[in-house]
């Protein structure tokens, strides 16, 4: 059986972009009304931590995930090891 073809996270972002129709514009508003002007920091919003770096929101951790646990979650998502 031949090996099944991994999707990375670019490729999807793209297909749902350009195949399905789907404008990530009206998250990204949302999602910078929710950061403000903030530089670096987190946010929790909703129980989730909104990390910034430098202006740029760097990842959302869901509850519960303290730093040493994501990778372990990141695998449990994506179905990797």
């Amino acid at each position: 059986m031949p090996k099944q073809v991994h999707i990375t996270e670019h490729a999807l972002v793209r297909y749902l972009e350009r195949v399905r129709g789907f404008s990530f514009e009206k998250e990204k508003e949302e999602l910078r009304k929710i950061c403000g002007s903030i530089d670096n920091g987190t946010i929790k919003v909703h129980g989730h931590r909104f990390e910034i770096k430098n202006g740029s929101l760097i990842t959302i951790v869901p509850p519960g995930v303290n730093a040493t646990k994501r990778k372990e979650v990141h695998e449990r998502l994506s179905g990797s090891k």
